[in-house]
């Protein structure tokens, strides 16, 4: 059961439950995530990384992470 300060979101397909008011930038530090190396999405809208400190997380978000193509 989840606790009343925490939501639920998923991060590429896996359910998790962080503390309510959690950013973008604090889901990846919990889970050891190299951000710098991975480009983001919530609810399939790309969250630029200097964009995700501000970017705080909602119950039901869905965030995907993925490796940015580069080049031309």
């Amino acid at each position: 059961m989840m606790k009343p300060d925490q939501i639920s979101v998923r991060l590429n397909g896996e359910a998790l439950e962080v503390a309510r008011g959690s950013s973008l930038d604090a889901l990846l530090a919990s889970r050891n995530i190299a951000a710098d190396s991975m480009a983001s999405a919530r609810n399939g809208e790309f969250v630029a990384r200097s964009a995700r400190s501000a970017c705080l997380l909602a119950d039901g978000d869905e965030i995907t992470l993925f490796m940015p193509i580069v080049g031309g």
